[in-house]
């Protein structure tokens, strides 16, 4: 919703005693593995995929070309010329799985890692996915209206409206007085492909999560719906009417504007619940991994390998059968660490002698150096239990990349 920036606004501007406290208290050392959760992201690695079979999907379709070229068909994000251009969603798949992957792994941070697979059915796409290694996957479909007409006006930011229109003129232009129904709806199920169950090693994996979004109403202002240098007459008209008159605006300009706005109310709605959820299932999993350092927020300068300190959490009868590390990069050989058996022992059988986190997990240092290239590095762990549970939790670290002339002037 368009209140959201003005929040956001405010904080890029927070006074300098905000910024100092957060700044303090982020200072206070290696955290615990339940405060490594809730700093984020959580170490999971995600496919996202249109599910369009099961979950559906109803936006904007491409028109059809006739033989000759030209747009033709039953409408789409381009209408004929014969017809005039309307207000509606402007979203395909792919965009919509892009801004779903860019939201979790790098708006929100609710996952480190998040990628987008096309496939033609659930089933395809669970097999592409456990094919990258992935540990879930996030299946989503979308529904709206095929058209948004009649905005109505906000008595709330309406008034502030009218009161900078009387008293300032010019800012009255970004107050979002016009409410647009939408009803729009992010339908989404998540499906955990590397938590195997014993017994069930050859089953299809289930649906872990499921939960439907909506975003019914988004308001705009006449920014939003007119570009001073595509519609000057707008703006001058404001100088005898309030800018609420001034509508519907551009078509164009207007649709891409709710389209990014319903989007963005979606994925932020999306990534908050599949955190929490995330987050509640680590508390009561059988077993569970948490990454205590180094921290994934921080940029590695010049190392060419890091040690991890980690914890595990198994809950239940099981005992730890095996540990291994894995690490992948573009360019560069896969590596792999495997903990001896006789230190998995030392390590995951004498919990009593080791030092024990909140909710019953065992910090562990990582003996071993994990080479890191420039760029994107891919850490994986996996923690295999005696009576078949196994869990892969995923981190991305990310080193600087230099360039030959800053290598040469170090």
């Amino acid at each position: 919703m368009r209140y959201c920036r003005w929040v956001r606004a405010w904080i890029a501007w927070a006074p300098l005693p905000v910024w100092t406290l957060a700044f303090v208290s982020g200072c206070a050392g290696p955290p615990t593995p339940v405060e490594s959760f809730e700093r984020g992201p959580l170490p999971y690695h995600v496919c996202v995929f249109v599910d369009r079979e099961r979950l559906g999907f109803a936006a904007a379709e491409k028109p059809d070309e006739t033989s000759d070229g030209t747009a033709g068909g039953n409408g789409g994000a381009e209408l004929p010329a014969t017809e005039p251009e309307k207000v509606r969603c402007t979203l395909d798949e792919a965009t919509l799985a892009a801004q779903v992957a860019r939201d979790l792994s790098t708006g929100s941070g609710a996952v480190s890692l998040a990628r987008v697979i096309e496939a033609a059915s659930r089933s395809d796409a669970m097999r592409i996915a456990q094919s990258a290694n992935a540990d879930l996957l996030v299946a989503i479909g979308f529904e709206t209206r095929p058209e948004y007409q009649d905005p109505s006006w906000g008595f709330g930011w309406g008034s502030l409206e009218i009161a900078s229109w009387l008293f300032g003129g010019i800012p009255a232009w970004f107050v979002p007085s016009l409410d647009f129904t939408t009803l729009s709806r992010l339908k989404v199920e998540l499906v955990d492909l590397r938590r195997g169950t014993p017994g069930r090693e050859h089953s299809e994996p289930e649906t872990a999560w499921k939960q439907d979004f909506d975003a019914p109403i988004q308001n705009v202002s006449l920014w939003d719906r007119s570009y001073p240098f595509d519609r000057p007459l707008d703006y001058l008209a404001t100088i005898i009417v309030p800018p609420f008159a001034m509508q519907p605006g551009d078509p164009a300009r207007l649709s891409a504007e709710l389209t990014g706005d319903l989007s963005a109310d979606l994925n932020g709605q999306l990534a908050g619940s599949l955190r929490e959820h995330l987050i509640e299932s680590e508390r009561t999993a059988p077993l569970s991994v948490a990454f205590l350092s180094p921290d994934p927020a921080d940029e590695l300068a010049e190392e060419t390998s890091i040690r991890l300190r980690v914890a595990v959490a198994s809950r239940g009868p099981g005992r730890v059968a095996a540990f291994d590390i894995h690490r992948f990069a573009s360019g560069a050989e896969k590596f792999r660490w495997i903990l001896p058996q006789k230190e998995l022992q030392e390590v995951f059988a004498q919990t009593a002698s080791l030092e024990v986190a909140p909710n019953d997990y065992v910090i562990f240092d990582v003996p071993a150096d994990i080479p890191i290239v420039p760029g994107e590095n891919i850490i994986k762990v996996r923690v295999l239990r005696d009576d078949g549970f196994v869990v892969t939790r995923t981190m991305v670290y990310r080193a600087q990349v230099y360039s030959a002339e800053d290598r040469t002037k170090a």
